[in-house]
């Protein structure tokens, strides 16, 4: 029978196989842009349903928005590998883009208060395990699926839950607690304000001329032959990052002030995709 295409092959070819680099980080400009337009859109629909009290709803759409702006962390992860040595890691980047759990990962990383690489690294593997077991069989708590099954899964569809030998049906009055409201008071952080200030990251960044190819460009030229992993030091990470800012400005005027506040000042992950199958 025969198979459809697979997407992770597809996505690596379109974009960086038989590509001249100047191409490529064009190609992902434009995919940058495109991630900024329908997180956007989603969010606003979230929005609409948080409003209507159709919280299981919204926090999948949430969930959603989030796995969109992801795409973009992972994008930019690609510009900071040299496309010709490491083809094996832009395939993991390519596959990571598909997959809920590696796109969760990204977020938490880029939202959470990072020390260092050994830190990122740390929370990164952490929040790929796709399942916690119960510690024993006495503990009273059951095995735990991936946490994106509780923002995609348990929000839209009905399912039976083995531990509680009964029908799961999704509902907003469950939902609600994920908002932390008390009454009818929302209170911070919630889902809905985190994501949509992590767009306004990612907008910001694209509004300021960023996600541009030329940028993207000098990004690659800096980055590519230093590999990034756990053992790297904040002082050689950051100085990479000035560089890029310095380089930024005085190429194409973008301030290093908009650079360092932007999106594309992240640790870079790629490094612990290596053990993600």
């Amino acid at each position: 029978m025969p198979q459809p295409p697979d997407p992770t092959r597809l996505l690596y070819d379109n974009l960086f196989s038989g590509r001249s680099g100047s191409s490529t980080f064009s190609e992902i400009s434009n995919g940058l842009a495109a991630i900024v337009e329908n997180a956007e859109h989603l969010l606003d629909d979230a929005q609409v349903l948080f409003d209507s009290e159709r919280f299981s709803r919204a926090f999948f759409l949430i969930a959603t928005a989030d796995e969109e702006l992801a795409k973009s962390y992972i994008l930019l992860e690609a510009c900071r590998l040299d496309f010709n040595r490491h083809t094996g890691l832009l395939r993991r980047l390519c596959k990571a883009f598909y997959r809920h759990v590696e796109k969760y990962a990204y977020n938490q990383v880029f939202r959470d208060d990072i020390r260092d690489m050994a830190h990122a690294k740390e929370v990164f593997r952490t929040e790929l395990q796709r399942w916690w077991p119960s510690t024993s069989y006495d503990s009273g708590e059951p095995d735990l699926p991936h946490y994106t099954y509780f923002t995609r899964d348990t929000n839209l569809y009905v399912d039976f839950i083995d531990y509680d030998q009964q029908w799961w049906i999704p509902s907003d009055t469950h939902a609600r607690l994920s908002f932390s409201m008390l009454g009818d008071q929302i209170t911070e952080p919630n889902p809905l304000s985190e994501s949509q200030d992590a767009l306004s990251k990612i907008k910001a960044t694209h509004e300021n001329g960023l996600f541009q190819p030329r940028v993207l460009g000098i990004i690659n030229n800096i980055f590519r032959n230093c590999y990034i992993d756990e053992n790297t030091s904040n002082e050689t990470l950051y100085g990479l990052y000035d560089t890029v800012a310095v380089t930024i400005q005085n190429e194409i005027g973008i301030t290093y002030e908009d650079f360092d506040k932007s999106a594309l000042k992240g640790w870079p992950l790629y490094h612990f995709l290596q053990s993600c199958t």
